[in-house]
C-alpha cells in the first residue's frame, strides 16, 4: 500500500499509509485541499482529487464560519495557550503572573503551530512581550529588595 507525503501551506504535515489517510480525512485531521504526493506520481495532487468522497459518507463537517468582529472579543476557535497568555499578560502588572505570561505565550505559539486552524497568535505575542517586561522589572525588584538587605 503506498504511502502519501502530506504538505499543507507550503508545510510538510507527515508520511502517511493510504489506511491513515483516509482516517484523517474523515476526522477533519486532514483537508481535501491539502497536497498528497506518493512514489510513482507525477505531481502533488490535492486529496480530494485521489480520495474522492465514497457515496453515502457525508465530507467531514466544515468549521463553522465565525464573525470576524465577534473573534477578536471572545476567544473562539483560539488555542487555550494563547487565551491564558492573554489574561495573564493583562495581569503582568503586577509582575507575579508575568512569568507565568511568558510561559504561556511560548506554550501558545507551539500550539498553535501544531494546528494551525487555531487563531490567537495576538494573545500569544501580547503574552511574551508583557510577560518578558513584567518578568523583567519582578527580577529588577527582587535584585533590589536582595541588595537593599545586604546593606
Amino acid at each position: 500500500m503506498p504511502h502519501y507525503h502530506v504538505s499543507r501551506a507550503g508545510e510538510q504535515l507527515g508520511v502517511f499509509p493510504q489506511e491513515d489517510v483516509l482516517a484523517k480525512l474523515s476526522r477533519g485531521e486532514l483537508l481535501p485541499s491539502d497536497l498528497a504526493w506518493a512514489e510513482g506520481m507525477s505531481s502533488w495532487q490535492p486529496l480530494a482529487s485521489l480520495f474522492p468522497p465514497s457515496h453515502g459518507v457525508p465530507p467531514p463537517v466544515p468549521p463553522a464560519s465565525v464573525d470576524y468582529a465577534l473573534s477578536m472579543v471572545l476567544p473562539i476557535n483560539r488555542s487555550g495557550w494563547a487565551i491564558a497568555a492573554g489574561y495573564l499578560a493583562l495581569f503582568s502588572v503586577l509582575c507575579l503572573p508575568a512569568p507565568f505570561a511568558l510561559f504561556c505565550g511560548i506554550m501558545a505559539l507551539r500550539d498553535l503551530k501544531r494546528q494551525p486552524h487555531l487563531q490567537g497568535a495576538g494573545r500569544a505575542w501580547f503574552g511574551i512581550v508583557m510577560g518578558a517586561i513584567g518578568t523583567l522589572f519582578f527580577v529588577l525588584a527582587c535584585a533590589s529588595f536582595v541588595l537593599k538587605g545586604l546593606r
